[in-house]
């Protein structure tokens, strides 16, 4: 059975916290994961969000995204969003994409009795896409969302993302302006 997304955050917060802390930034309020620190008389905030919150589907697992936001207030979504991918570069976006593919190499495929197999045969195509590994001319499609099954997959994400954040905080504040609340 794949993670919940309570234990998702978990993990994401015991790997993510110490650098955060080091950095200056303090946990944001609320159900969603995220750090936040005072900067340039606005607030940089990077969130974490689940997709669904409960849980994902038993074989193809389930998903999380990292955003950045420049906001006027130290809360998640109050502001305009940057995802992950459009900070990172084609050599981070191909290491980003040999993650999600190693992450879907060790899924297995429901039997034939599953219940999508007695839905319209599009359904079935398109769930049947989550076990296919992705190539290089979809990755700015996908990757908005990072694929997971289990908490290994997601402690192998949080290893990827605290390789990144130290370039990714800089350049999003290089770029970015405060959004109007």
């Amino acid at each position: 059975m794949t993670i919940k997304a309570n234990e998702v955050y978990r993990t994401l917060r015991e790997g993510l916290r110490p650098w955060f802390q080091a950095e200056g930034f303090r946990r944001t309020k609320g159900g969603m994961l995220g750090w936040y620190k005072a900067v340039r008389e606005a607030y940089l905030v990077v969130g974490f969000y689940c997709m669904p919150p409960a849980g994902g589907d038993p074989f193809y697992g389930s998903s999380f995204t990292v955003q950045f936001e420049l906001s006027r207030t130290s809360s998640i979504g109050a502001s305009n969003v940057a995802r992950l991918d459009t900070l990172l570069s084609q050599a981070q976006l191909n290491r980003l994409l040999d993650i999600q593919n190693a992450v879907v190499a060790k899924l297995k495929k429901p039997d034939k009795n599953h219940h999508i197999f007695r839905t319209p045969q599009v359904l079935i195509d398109q769930y049947l896409s989550e076990f296919e590994p992705l190539t290089r001319d979809k990755v700015h499609w996908y990757n908005q969302w990072l694929s997971y099954h289990d908490a290994e997959d997601v402690r192998q994400w949080t290893k990827f993302l605290l390789e990144l954040f130290p370039k990714l905080v800089n350049s999003f504040m290089d770029s970015a302006t405060p959004g109007t609340d």
